[in-house]
């Protein structure tokens, strides 16, 4: 039971995984080699610490105005997990020179920040995208 509710957290990110399965192990160890209610809310609350530094990892080489426009970009894509590159770029326009709009697209590309599939283009972590959005995003601002 308490590995399927790290798996829902997970989203199979191995990274994620990492995340909750050293605070899992430790708690197993403290509790017995028994994973009690109390041991699986830690876990998910030190899995979750976690998986935002991974995240603070991840974008460090953005500065917190590239995020804000790339979250906005992404917000104002539309509904959904997918989105073309014309309407992110007309968006990072909108913020930024072409040169300088461009640069930051395929930074976050090479980073990972985005994911290229087929044409379209998401935030290829559910979780990553919640907290970008959280942090960086209209709601933020």
């Amino acid at each position: 039971k308490w590995v399927d509710a790290i798996a829902q957290e997970t989203h199979g990110w191995p990274q994620h995984i990492i995340a909750y399965m050293l605070p899992a192990l430790e708690r197993l160890s403290l509790d017995g080699r028994e994973m009690t209610p109390q041991g699986l809310a830690k876990v998910l609350e030190e899995g979750r610490l976690g998986r935002e530094s991974y995240y603070r990892e991840r974008t460090s080489t953005f500065r917190d105005k590239e995020l804000s426009a790339l979250v906005k970009a992404v917000e104002a894509a539309g509904p959904g997990d997918h989105f073309l590159e014309d309407s992110i770029m007309q968006s990072l326009l909108a913020a930024y020179p072409p040169q300088e709009a461009e640069r930051l697209f395929n930074h976050a590309v090479h980073k990972g920040v985005l994911s290229k599939a087929g044409r379209h283009y998401s935030v290829p972590i559910p979780s990553m995208r919640s907290w970008l959005t959280r942090v960086y995003g209209y709601s933020a601002s």
